[in-house]
């Protein structure tokens, strides 16, 4: 047995959180003050495991929470940079590695932040792939309308420029943003989405029902020349030559003339296509078409790119004015939807939330990550910070959540506790959507965070 979830079941989920995220109240937050398990004398982080107490094992150590707006999100997919000398995979709708992609994808981003689809790959005398050697940056600049040949024989189709203050956010090694335009009409100078103003063309230029390269699956044999090549479907326009080496046609191309000048004949409306090629000599010859997702290649870059991976970024400022502890270090990220503010019983609307509890103690020497444990009431927690007279702690589910109270002394000065301070938010509240432990990333209070965290759907 057999079975998938489609890109395009993956990418509506991915587009419906994207568009929650301006009506329910996401945060991502910062947890584990306290070491992972040794070994060989390194942390390693705990497995995480899909069950029931995922949500209270966030919680438990569940230090500082900042909101996530909907600027902080963006589509993404991974990334492919392009570089002279490497061999793109070309856009291929049959292809069952298409999800997965080669190592090389089959579009790129270059230096300038552009991103290219590969439309199809260049093909040696013998029929083999080639490398690209020509910059689309220079071959193909910001053309929004159809797709350029170059000279080293790669077609490729610009789809976007990513700008800057994006990229700066938003790129990372491994992935790229995608934006996602909302504009109805052409944006003029001033409006929002004007920075996207190519993006915008390629999609309103999109040809839908386009065939942008035929696949050779059988070269045949014995062909003496160029043999008939027709295109048959229910759209108009395509056609299409052979070229023939050895007896075996190598490649079927859809454009006439030559560098810097040629004519694309890849058609419209097509749905359904298939190849016939008419010879008196040869024999044996299969090509199957390419065709563009429905709206043609551009009209929406995140399906064309496959962008069912969000990124988020997040940064936290040292200690948000005094907000949340800025000492120690995390382990742990995660996104809690909805949780609920301590105070008002409500749904948590505020930028930033301490999700510690606190005790006042007057004098002390205390450690991030220590354990402390109330003389009178058996009490245990472990140790955010302590600044001033307060110390920050979180409490899990192996110290029985017992209640801190000012009999106890603490810590091995003996200190005593004089007053208690409740968490900013309501434990165990709201829905823990994502986790992530990883390696102790330490703060502090004249230190920002900057977090890039991407979740695939």
């Amino acid at each position: 047995m057999s079975a998938i979830i489609t890109h395009d079941f993956r990418l509506d989920a991915t587009e419906r959180f994207v568009d929650s995220v301006s009506t329910t109240k996401y945060y991502l937050g910062l947890g584990k003050p306290d070491a992972w398990p040794l070994v060989s004398s390194l942390e390693v982080p705990d497995a995480l495991y899909e069950n029931d107490n995922i949500s209270r094992g966030v919680w438990d150590s569940l230090m500082a929470v900042k909101n996530i707006a909907a600027g902080d999100v963006f589509h993404c997919s991974p990334r492919h940079t392009w570089a002279s000398g490497t061999t793109y995979v070309a856009y291929d709708d049959a292809d069952v590695a298409l999800e997965s992609g080669s190592s090389t994808g089959y579009y790129v981003i270059s230096d300038n932040y552009n991103v290219y689809l590969c439309l199809r790959t260049g093909i040696d005398s013998a029929g083999a792939a080639t490398a690209s050697t020509v910059n689309p940056d220079t071959g193909v600049g910001t053309v929004t309308t159809g797709v350029v040949r170059t000279s080293d024989d790669y077609v490729w189709k610009f789809m976007l420029t990513i700008p800057t203050a994006t990229a700066t956010a938003f790129l990372t090694t491994q992935f790229i943003p995608v934006p996602v335009l909302t504009s109805s009409t052409r944006p003029v100078s001033g409006d929002a989405e004007f920075i996207f103003l190519n993006q915008w063309d390629v999609e309103d230029n999109a040809v839908d029902g386009a065939i942008h390269n035929i696949v050779v699956t059988n070269g045949g044999t014995g062909y003496t020349s160029s043999p008939t090549v027709t295109v048959v479907g229910d759209g108009t326009g395509a056609t299409a030559s052979a070229t023939v080496v050895g007896g075996v046609i190598t490649e079927i191309v859809l454009e006439t003339g030559s560098a810097g000048s040629y004519t694309y004949n890849h058609g419209t409306g097509y749905n359904n296509a298939s190849v016939v090629i008419t010879d008196s000599a040869g024999a044996g010859a299969i090509a199957r078409v390419v065709i563009a997702p429905p709206g043609g290649f551009g009209k929406k870059a995140i399906r064309d790119l496959r962008s069912h991976y969000v990124i988020f970024n997040k940064t936290f400022n040292g200690d948000e004015s005094g907000a949340i502890p800025s000492s120690g270090s995390f382990r742990q990220l995660s996104l809690i939807a909805d949780p609920v503010d301590a105070d008002t019983s409500a749904i948590a609307v505020g930028i930033v939330y301490n999700a510690c509890k606190a005790l006042t103690v007057s004098s002390g020497s205390f450690t991030p990550g220590e354990e402390i444990t109330g003389s009178s009431s058996g009490a245990v927690g472990i140790v955010v910070e302590y600044s001033g007279s307060t110390l920050h702690y979180v409490q899990d589910r192996d110290s029985g959540y017992v209640p801190f109270t000012t009999s106890d002394t603490i810590g091995t000065g003996s200190y005593s506790v004089s007053s208690l301070v409740a968490s900013d938010l309501t434990y165990d509240t709201g829905s823990v959507m994502f986790v992530e432990n990883r390696d102790a990333v330490s703060r502090g209070s004249s230190q920002n965070e900057t977090i890039r965290l991407v979740i695939e759907f």
